[in-house]
């Protein structure tokens, strides 16, 4: 069997590449950066496949078979690529059906069921079902991006198992199209005596006999464990689960990792929403004591009982997005927890299983232990902690990292203290620790030895430890694959785990449904080994490029290239920028819904450049500038990323290298040096305006400097704010603290009635406000339109001489301009690293963030709008700077204040403007920016505090928006 051989189908197979393009409407990916970026997913592996095809309909999927089967190339049907077992990786023609196949097609609210398309993720499926009161209940803590379809081919848990079960318990049928490219409703099997549907009758007459062959030895072999998806599902062929009405082939199908076949649709069962829900966190002194007490907990009937260890909680408190989400459920220095969660209909009865579950711990040893989430807010941040764990432990810094290969083995809970320590036992013999998180209720922790797997001892650490560890499993009667799957990392252990004759018969179920091999080969049976390391991501000839000399600071990460290459290194795929529910990551994903348009494809397009996989200077290179084409720098990675992977810095390094080899574009200079000639403007705006009054103006820009002709261009000031004003301001603050205001060539050359209402604020909150100037010349500048062209040593110039400017003083500077202000707290450290730069970082604030930490006495009256809609710059949220621009504007006397849900809007400094990226930047406002606008009353008030984002909304919306400041200004003039 397995006819295919993979030695005639090199990657980039260019035939096939056009015979693709011509008998298909899907979109063809066969360039080496487009193989490097579907080459891995959340595992240690990376496998070239032969090309990508991103299929439009089920039609594209049929003719994609048929040709792959003519040629004799194998196929792998891909989702979110998330996996972290190596199963969504393969030399093959990758089929990613996330961009297109991602509809609900029906759902049945009387049989409480719903028909779906394989790409469509956990969280937009239950989102479109909020308004029918039901949901899809299999949770993995990738529910924001993982597919339908890659759930069923991992047989997907999550932390609701004990409730719901597993996704082979709720998935009903599967129209597959199976690789001879017939196509049929796998469901109930047939009852003894009635004829099987025509066309695949000796497929499901075969799998019968295996059933009734098979059973007493599936009955002897297979753990009783709830959490047992390795291998194939063939109990599920039994005549006994026949007779109890499991003998279902979706169930067959569920779990098979793309193997046997595509799934077309899927029939899920729907259950309904429980709308109230309460979470009780436990506090232990000691691991074991948290293992010990699980089995008791849940005997309270809990939705999910998950564990965080107290490496999660240190990892987690390193991260800004996570530290007061952790303080905040912890009672002094608690080894470990258990999140104890409770759902059902009425609060009365909620508060009562709290309180059984704090007598239960009472009675365990431990009053007083237990953390109340009532509060919705304090919930969903408890959440996110949870659902980023595998993320929170991955953000280690170095080679060594949290390795999955044991990650989800499962045990009967009264032996999971027992296991869980004498697994520990093993780590320390083998001179390594395990983190531990995730799902007590069922036996089943995420558990993750650290290993570097750049160095081949750790490779053969990594072997010992999983054959021992298995010995363990198979000793306490578990599953050695519990959610996760099998993929590359733990098929070859089924032989060990079932017995021969059980991997016999899963060889048989995949030579019955595809018996030249085409489906994903080598995964679930005949798999490679675990360990062989020409199938890794680090291969033993992986080698930073020598020729990369960064131009900025990396040193907070170890290794090469100034460490650079481990910053890149951090992302490990899992997909967390797929996001559609984060704050701002990562907007050009939001749009394009393309790998390559997304933080995890720029960060491996990233990596195959620095260490020479995509050729020599390859950072310089197309392929790197067309990944990074639309990143509009929100810096949303930074903060939402749970790697902590800055896309924003990397960028710079990408730009400096292709300006250093091709030299910088007439408009990427001219804007980079609109600090030096923004003045001249100021003396003749009407000059500059002539570009938008005139269309041939507006045209000939658009041909000559790629200026979109359909923009209007930013309105230059005739009486530009002066940096005397600051020093002129009267009144109240004259003789208080000092602050100093950072004049950005924005405001002060734009708009400059900003920062004139700025210097009003803070005069009446009572402080002396002086201009941060150099002593003689020209204004400070930030120099982040130097950065954005890869012009990396004009920046540093101005760094140096905003540094030098300030060193004299150590009074707070306040800024307006987010992306302005900004720079000096993040990239200042890196392009002039050392202690001015750390001491001007920690005194630098925007105004509403300074005003919300000092809470100066501010005489504020009514504006006249009873509702301001706010609009956060990324770079606000990327350095939690929104949630004080809210609190400050909720000082204003009878002003409701609504925070717009948005990303990025579109402008992002001058990629708006660009002709080539109009329609992106459109379809970015269009989220939800511009939608919150237009609905918005037409007497309340607009807000936001970027530059680009009021433009943004003034261009696509016709409406005026206005900062923070101007309208705490207002309220100061009205009181």
């Amino acid at each position: 069997m397995n006819a295919i051989h993979h030695a005639r189908h090199r990657p980039g197979d260019s035939a096939l590449a056009a015979r693709l393009k011509r008998e298909t409407a899907g979109e063809v990916k066969f360039t080496p950066a487009d193989r490097g970026r579907y080459a891995t997913d959340a595992s240690i592996y990376q496998v070239e496949p032969v090309g990508v095809l991103v299929p439009r309909s089920l039609a594209d999927v049929e003719a994609a078979l048929a040709i792959c089967r003519e040629a004799g190339v194998p196929l792998l049907p891909r989702g979110g690529g998330t996996s972290q077992c190596g199963q969504t990786v393969n030399r093959a023609l990758v089929l990613d059906c996330t961009k297109y196949l991602r509809r609900v097609l029906a759902v049945d609210e009387a049989a409480g069921t719903a028909w779906v398309e394989p790409g469509i993720t956990l969280g937009a499926l239950n989102d479109s079902l909020k308004s029918r009161k039901k949901f899809f209940p299999v949770d993995p803590s990738t529910w924001a991006r993982c597919t339908i379809g890659g759930m069923a081919g991992n047989n997907s848990c999550g932390s609701k198992s004990i409730r719901y079960g597993l996704m082979a318990d709720n998935v009903l049928a599967i129209d597959a199209l199976l690789p001879d490219g017939q196509r049929h409703v796998f469901g109930a099997l047939p009852p003894p005596g009635e004829d099987a549907p025509a066309g695949i009758a000796a497929l499901l007459d075969g799998l019968a006999a295996l059933g009734s062959r098979e059973a007493t030895e599936i009955a002897a072999r297979f753990p009783r464990q709830l959490r047992r998806v390795g291998g194939y599902n063939i109990e599920a062929l039994t005549p006994e689960a026949r007779a109890a009405g499991r003998g279902n082939l979706a169930r067959l199908l569920v779990g098979s990792e793309g193997t046997l076949a595509f799934s077309a649709a899927l029939q899920l069962k729907l259950w309904p929403v429980k709308p109230r829900k309460v979470l009780g966190i436990c506090q232990f002194p000691t691991f074991r004591a948290a293992m010990a007490a699980s089995q008791h907990l849940v005997t309270l009937n809990p939705e999910a009982v998950e564990l965080v260890d107290r490496t999660m909680i240190d990892l987690g408190r390193s991260i800004p997005l996570y530290r007061a989400t952790i303080d905040q459920m912890l009672i002094g220095e608690p080894d470990s927890l258990l999140i104890v969660e409770f759902h059902g209909e009425e609060d009365a009865a909620l508060l009562r299983d709290l309180a059984r579950l704090e007598a239960m711990m009472g009675d365990l040893g431990y009053p007083g232990a237990v953390v109340r989430a009532t509060e919705a807010g304090f919930q969903a941040a408890i959440a996110e902690v949870r659902e980023a764990g595998l993320n929170i432990m991955m953000s280690m810094k170095g080679d060594g990292k949290p390795v999955s290969f044991i990650e989800d083995t499962a045990v009967d809970l009264a032996d999971l203290a027992d296991y869980t320590e004498r697994l520990n036992e093993v780590f320390e013999r083998h001179g390594t620790k395990g983190t531990w998180y995730a799902h007590a209720s069922v036996g089943c922790l995420h558990v993750r030895p650290v290993l570097n797997m750049k160095d081949g001892a750790d490779v053969a650490r990594m072997r010992a430890i999983a054959e021992e560890c298995f010995a363990l499993v198979r000793a306490y009667k578990g599953s050695h694959s519990g959610e996760h799957g099998d993929g590359i990392v733990r098929s070859e252990f089924h032989e060990a785990m079932f017995g021969p004759r059980i991997v016999r018969a899963f060889e048989a179920v995949k030579d019955a449904f595809d018996p030249a091999g085409l489906m994903n080969p080598g995964r679930v049976v005949r798999p490679p080994r675990m360990d062989d390391r020409s199938l890794f991501r680090y291969p033993p000839d992986y080698r930073a490029d020598p020729a990369v000399k960064p131009v900025l600071d990396w040193s907070a990460w170890p290794g090469p290239q100034g460490g650079f290459l481990g910053a890149v290194e951090m992302c490990n795929n899992n997909g967390t920028c797929r996001k559609f529910d984060a704050n701002v990551m990562c907007p050009s994903y939001r749009v394009t819904r393309d790998e390559q348009h997304l933080t995890r494809g720029r960060a491996n397009t990233l990596r195959l450049a620095l260490t020479g996989q995509l050729g020599p200077d390859a950072l310089a290179g197309d392929a790197v500038a067309e990944a990074l084409s639309l990143c509009v720098s929100c810096k949303g990675c930074k903060r939402e990323c749970p790697t902590g992977v800055d896309m924003a810095k990397m960028k710079i390094e990408a730009q400096h290298a292709r300006a250093r080899r091709h030299g910088i574009a007439l408009k990427d200079r001219l804007v980079a040096e609109l600090p030096r000639w923004a003045p001249w403007a100021s003396r003749a705006p009407w000059l500059v305006a002539l570009r938008d009054r005139i269309p041939a103006l507006a045209r000939l820009s658009e041909r000559w400097l790629g200026l979109a002709a359909g923009r209007s261009l930013p309105e230059f000031s005739s009486a530009p704010f002066r940096d005397e004003e600051a020093e002129m301001a009267s009144g109240a603050g004259s003789e208080g603290r000092e602050v100093l205001l950072f004049a950005d060539t924005f405001n002060r050359h734009m708009e400059p009635e900003i920062l004139r209402d700025a210097v009003t604020v803070l005069g009446r909150a009572g402080y002396r406000v002086r201009p941060a100037r150099a002593a003689t010349g020209r204004p400070l500048c930030c120099g982040r339109s130097y950065l954005a062209a890869g012009m990396v040593e004009r920046a540093r110039e101005e760094a140096r001489r905003t540094l030098e400017a300030l060193a004299g003083s150590d009074a707070p500077v306040i800024g307006l301009e987010p992306s302005c202000l900004t720079t000096l707290r993040d990239e200042f450290l890196s392009v002039l690293p050392g202690e001015e730069s750390r001491r001007l970082a920690g005194r630098a604030f925007l105004l509403s963030e300074f005003l919300a930490k000092e809470k100066p006495d501010l005489p504020l009256g009514p504006v006249g709008a009873a509702r301001a809609h706010l609009h956060g710059h990324c770079h606000q949220k990327a350095f939690g700077a929104f949630p004080a621009a809210v609190q400050v504007l909720k000082k204003i006397p009878g002003l409701e204040v609504a925070p717009i849900a948005s990303s990025c809007c579109g402008m992002a400094g001058s990629f708006g403007y660009e002709a080539k990226n109009l329609e992106t930047s459109k379809a970015m406002a269009e989220l939800s920016l511009l939608p919150a606008v237009r609905a918005a009353a037409a007497e309340d008030a607009i807000v936001a505090d970027g530059t680009s984002c009021r433009h943004q909304i003034r261009d696509l919306a016709g409406r005026r928006a206005v900062h923070s400041v101007q309208l705490l200004a207002q309220a100061l003039r009205d009181a």
